[in-house]
């Protein structure tokens, strides 16, 4: 005499739900047909945002040319007639050449750079 099951626990969200949840095509699984569903839509996710990551567009410079990028920018920004916006300088800069690549060093260095350039003394208080 066979018993038939009619409802199991899942191992995911640990509810007791209808034992047809719980059938794939060659077998049984312990994870109802729900939680293996999100489980796969949140997987797609992330494996969708990692490439959107990957895919986006970097403007990375290099140390060496970070002053004739920002001198540029500052040149452009002064010949501009409407100021109200402020100016944006936004770069990716690549650190990996550098001989002292701390994150603190790499920013003194562009602070003095920045300074000597537009004659603007950066203070942190």
């Amino acid at each position: 005499m066979e018993i038939e099951k009619e409802s199991e626990k899942c191992s995911g969200c640990q509810r007791t739900r209808s034992f047809e949840l719980f059938l794939g095509l060659n077998k049984t699984y312990s994870t109802c047909l729900i939680c293996r569903n999100q489980k796969k839509a949140n997987r797609d996710n992330q494996k969708r945002k990692r490439k959107e990551i990957e895919h986006e567009n970097i403007d990375l410079i290099e140390y060496d040319n970070l002053m004739d990028e920002y001198l540029s920018i500052l040149k452009e920004f002064n010949d501009e007639e409407n100021k109200e916006n402020g100016l944006s300088f936004k770069k990716t800069l690549n650190i990996v050449m550098l001989n002292d690549n701390s994150s603190k060093n790499i920013a003194e260095g562009i602070i003095e750079q920045i300074s000597d350039a537009d004659n603007f003394n950066w203070r942190y208080i």
